[in-house]
């Protein structure tokens, strides 16, 4: 260090109070003193190395692996850095700083100076500086000196000394420390300001602060000219950034540089300032184009997400995170996480159904353990918001964004309503469809079981389904007051196939007797038609009213008549359902066509002519026309047969 920096330190250091005096006063020069040497340095000590005592002046002892009282033995400071070292930087340590050694260097006035890997750093180099300066040497040989040490990421290196005209450059570079574009020196009393460059040489301006307007743009952009001109004048450290135009010659681009300023100070007042400038323009790049990320993932936030909350389990916390002009802030005063929960359930703006979810929010761990997968953790809730008059649907997701704060989260609340609606929706069709399905099926088996026992009617029930599907289409398609969907036909041909279930509780002697019933008989064995339908009443095939409505009327009205002459009601003309009329004309056209234990099969012409006649009961003059019109299908379902 130079004589002229060395008298300044030296100054403030023996102007500030003792940390172990508390009646000291704090003056304002001590005060600022000690401020400036922080900025420079992790610790400034005193010591007295005949007595062995030091003192911490500024900073703290976090260079040391082992703590240390602020005021101490000189032995111990020794001991606790050398044991923190590794064994040749120890050895060097030793050398150069043991108390009899560096009591014989500064004794001669000079200073010592050295770097050293800083103890226990594992993830990068790391070193700190250290340099020695003596403050008096008595008559009687004792020595009191100063310590400074210094953090850096950089590693020594070995270098010729620096010319005279690079002293202060090299000063200020070693002081502020970094990459800086150039560092400088404003003189308070003369209003010179001092550039100290890596290329170029250095560059003296007189009157600096007096002429800055004049001057705003050939080395600094006109609109941060007022910031500049406060760090530079200011009492205090800090920081700003300016865009600065590197070299001073308008053929250069301004640049962001961040501007950094120290005071250093005599008595009362700053008589120097030391500053530097850094390039930081590809930083305010990336900053720009993070901010319009955030910006645009703030709008895409705006669009899918309800809510955002931090949650810190270990605080008990829950803090609101609000949008404003695309930057996300944090509420300044949260909510306590088990207030917070429990006065939304019992105001009911969380859905009773959805209480139990968050309730384990407060249970210790839940949280921690839930974040454990890797894509977090999402459920979905009922809740209702602020304003809303009714519930609405959201999916929450919570997600641990740092594995080092294992009890912080972030808690997105997505409104999902219409989707979960829809999706309930598509739920209630595949289940009506499941259901119908299964419907048909059992439907199939009843209607197997009364054909096994019916061992003449061989397919009858299949032909049955067939044919009803066949005449229902040709009679949609001719009657527009007939009309009926291609689902409507196609279920109403599922009904037809339980026309004659009731013959389940026919005995067998009366539904397999090889000849013609008595009267008794078939009175037995119409009632086949009312038996079926209180078999349908039970079945409550509630997945489709309609195929429940469908298959009564089928059962009990298929042998109805359209003059009137059927069973069991007697009803006449479209008192009896177009469903049941079809389906009592396909089952007699199957029934003639088909040999049955009490009779021999008639031709298709012969059943057709049989039909038309009323030889099996007058039909509507629509289906007579519907047979005439199938007939040829009617013939081919046989052949395929």
């Amino acid at each position: 260090m130079t004589g002229f920096l060395k008298r300044k330190i030296i100054n403030a250091v023996q102007s500030a109070p003792k940390q172990h005096d508390t009646a000291a006063p704090a003056a304002k020069m001590s005060t600022r003193a000690v401020g400036a040497l922080e900025t420079l340095f992790c610790a400034v000590i005193s010591a007295e190395l005949s007595s062995g005592v030091y003192q911490l002046e500024s900073g703290t002892f976090s260079f040391c692996a082992a703590a240390l009282p602020p005021r101490g033995h000189y032995d111990a400071l020794f001991t606790a850095v050398s044991d923190a070292l590794p064994e040749q930087s120890s050895e060097e340590w030793k050398t150069l700083f043991l108390r009899k050694n560096l009591y014989a260097q500064l004794l001669q006035g000079g200073t010592v100076s050295a770097a050293f890997p800083a103890p226990q750093t594992e993830l990068s180099p790391a070193w700190f500086n250290v340099e020695a300066m003596p403050l008096s040497v008595a008559p009687n040989g004792q020595v009191r000196c100063m310590i400074f040490a210094r953090m850096t990421n950089e590693a020594p290196q070995k270098q010729a000394a620096a010319p005279s005209s690079d002293v202060e450059r090299v000063r200020a570079q070693k002081l502020l420390g970094g990459q800086q574009t150039c560092f400088f020196e404003y003189t308070v009393a003369t209003d010179t300001l001092v550039f100290h460059r890596a290329t170029g040489g250095d560059r003296t301006v007189a009157r600096y602060i007096s002429g800055i307007f004049d001057r705003c743009d050939w080395t600094i952009f006109h609109e941060d000219v007022h910031l500049a001109k406060q760090l530079i004048t200011s009492e205090k450290y800090g920081s700003a950034e300016i865009r600065y135009r590197v070299g001073g010659e308008y053929n250069q681009p301004f640049h962001w540089h961040r501007m950094q300023c120290a005071p250093l100070e005599d008595v009362g007042a700053p008589t120097q300032i030391i500053g530097a400038l850094t390039d930081i323009e590809d930083e305010v790049k990336l900053r720009e184009e993070n901010r319009q990320m955030t910006v645009q993932l703030g709008a895409l936030l705006e669009v899918s997400v309800s809510r955002i909350y931090e949650i810190d389990t270990e605080r008990g916390i829950i803090s609101r995170i609000s949008e404003q002009d695309g930057v996300y802030q944090r509420q300044k005063l949260p909510s306590q996480l088990k207030a917070f929960i429990e006065k939304r359930i019992q105001s009911g703006r969380i859905h009773e159904n959805s209480a139990r979810e968050y309730e384990n929010w407060l249970k210790s761990g839940y949280l921690e353990r839930a974040t454990q997968n890797p894509k977090g953790y999402h459920f979905e809730s009922c809740l209702k918001l602020v304003g809303a008059s009714e519930y609405r649907w959201y999916e929450e997701s919570i997600v641990c964004l740092n594995a080092k704060s294992p009890h912080k989260f972030l808690r997105l609340c997505r409104d999902i309503n219409e989707a979960y609606e829809e999706r309930q929706r598509n739920l209630a069709l595949e289940q009506t469809a499941r259901f119908a399905e299964h419907n048909r099926a059992m439907l199939d088996v009843l209607a197997s079981v009364v054909e096994f026992r019916d061992a003449e009617s061989g397919q009858h029930i299949q032909r049955v389904r067939e044919l009803t599907m066949i005449i229902l289409r040709d009679l949609c398609r001719r009657e527009p007051k007939y009309s009926r969907t291609i689902d409507e036909i196609s279920a109403i041909a599922e009904a037809a196939v339980m026309h004659d279930v009731g013959k389940i509780s026919i005995p067998d002697a009366i539904l397999n007797k090889p000849a013609r019933l008595t009267d008794e008989e078939f009175e037995i064995m119409k009632a086949h038609t009312t038996r079926g339908a209180n078999i349908i009443d039970h079945l409550h095939l509630t997945d489709s009213p309609e195929m429940q409505k469908w298959c009564r009327d089928i059962i009990l009205h298929h042998h109805e008549r359209y003059d009137g002459k059927g069973y069991p009601e007697g009803l006449c003309g479209d008192e009896i359902s177009l469903e049941a009329q079809v389906v009592g004309m396909v089952d007699a056209y199957d029934a003639l066509v088909s040999d049955r234990c009490y009779k021999k099969a008639c031709t298709h012409e012969q059943a057709l002519q049989i039909l038309q006649s009323g030889g099996c009961g007058e039909l509507n003059p629509m289906l007579k026309q519907s047979l005439i019109s199938c007939a040829a299908q009617l013939r081919a379902t046989y052949n395929n047969n």
